[in-house]
């Protein structure tokens, strides 16, 4: 019983060495992942994640020290930060890394490309030098940004202080609505956030390392757009426009994108760019109901809708057991296939950027939720699926993909039905 109580309290507190063998040995797991070591156990034998990849796109996703790293098409996106899985984004900013080409039009400044290190370690980042002190435009242009009406666009766009203090993104837009024309200041100096529009509804500014921050902007365009611009402008002061000749800026890797915030880093040239989904899954085999799952990750973005993040199913979907967050989102467990639907959800929202450590029971009569060491209330009426799982989906669920915008840290499989005390000790 000691040496029991001390392997569940190591778990809890996540030593990441030990973590594999904790989970087989205290709570049965058969098949379990740590993708933030890489080091796996599939059919109660350590060894490779033996996962299938589709993304036919490349991507990059970021360490822990938020450095970014570039995987090629059909590549798992692991670092240490875990399994980076997202659903599908378009970048709408021709040139994103090509600031003194056709796509961006200068005003008042000059572009020395490809001498500054990059978030991704690559030579490619630009540096703009102011060459006047008059007037709001100073900075870049694009014109024609494809901003459809009454839609909501986050703006985001890798910064490096030189001499110039804030970054500013610009959003103008013309139509039967009026004219939006917002600006959001961003503090590269001190990496904090100025002075924001009020038709902006959210903006944030993030350390990548090396003096790099991402700087984003989310906001909703106005009816019957006619013209669409967008601007990268740089000022000395807050929320008005000042400049001094010979100031600089070091700037990589715009975008612009569909919905509430920005998603991982899409390089486009001449014309936009999608970065297709995260199709990330594993097979499964000797494993029946009644089962447990575990998962454990950080959420990136809150879509407004249902989010995937850890399923295992039969092979039409229809059968299968998830950890989710729902629209409301509250992490969430349910199972599909019997005769009777289970659902349990556990109170509160599942915050953004945190570890969230979460895991459900699936049973006859007995669907449960646990997150953090919460519980739900578990579902009495419910039933198990019909099917054996055989496939495993990660960041995935529901029957037809259903995506998460997450780190997936760490995953596994439990054949059994964990109790309620288990249930909330592994996810403490």
């Amino acid at each position: 019983m000691l040496g029991r109580s001390r392997a569940r309290s190591r778990l809890r507190f996540g030593v990441a060495g030990d973590w594999l063998s904790i989970v087989r040995a205290v709570y049965g797991a058969t098949d379990a992942w740590d993708f933030t070591t890489n080091q796996y156990l599939r059919a109660g034998v350590i060894g490779p994640a033996g996962l299938t990849v589709t993304r036919a796109s490349s991507g990059y996703a970021e360490t822990v020290a938020g450095a970014l790293v570039s995987f090629a098409s059909g590549v798992a996106r692991r670092t240490d930060r875990g399994l980076l899985v997202e659903g599908a984004a378009t970048n709408l900013f021709r040139g994103s890394q090509q600031f003194d080409g056709a796509n961006w039009n200068p005003d008042r400044v000059t572009v020395a490309t490809d001498n500054v290190i990059a978030p991704d370690g690559t030579l490619s980042a630009d540096t703009l030098t102011v060459t006047s002190t008059s007037g709001s435009e100073t900075g870049l242009r694009q014109t024609n940004t494809a901003q459809a009406n009454a839609t909501q666009y986050t703006a985001s766009v890798f910064a490096k202080y030189g001499s110039v203090r804030y970054l500013v993104l610009r959003n103008l837009a013309s139509g039967v609505g009026g004219l939006f024309d917002q600006c959001a200041f961003f503090d590269l100096q001190n990496g904090t956030l100025g002075t924001r529009g009020s038709d902006y509804t959210a903006s944030s500014i993030q350390s990548v390392g090396n003096g790099w921050y991402r700087c984003t902007a989310t906001s909703t365009t106005v009816a019957s757009i006619v013209a669409s611009l967008f601007d990268i402008r740089v000022s000395d002061a807050d929320a008005t426009f000042a400049n001094t000749t010979g100031r600089t800026v070091a700037i990589w890797g715009a975008q612009l994108e569909t919905g509430p915030f920005a998603t991982s880093q899409i390089t486009t040239t001449a014309a936009s760019v999608t970065r297709q989904a995260d199709q990330i899954t594993a097979v499964l085999s000797g494993v029946a109901y009644p089962l447990s799952l575990y998962a454990e990750f950080v959420r990136n973005g809150d879509t407004g809708g249902d989010e995937g993040v850890f399923q295992v199913d039969a092979s039409s979907r229809a059968q299968r057991s998830s950890v989710y967050i729902s629209s409301s989102d509250t992490l969430s467990v349910s199972a599909r296939g019997g005769a009777d639907a289970g659902d349990a959800a556990v109170a509160g929202a599942v915050a953004v950027g945190a570890i969230t450590k979460s895991a459900g029971r699936i049973e006859s009569n007995n669907v449960q939720a646990a997150r953090a060491g919460t519980l739900a209330t578990a579902d009495t009426t419910a039933s198990v699926p019909t099917s054996s799982p055989g496939t495993v989906r990660f960041g995935d669920f529901g029957s037809a993909a259903t995506y998460g915008f997450i780190y997936l840290r760490r995953a596994a499989i439990i054949p059994a039905a964990l109790t309620d005390a288990q249930l909330q000790g592994i996810t403490t």
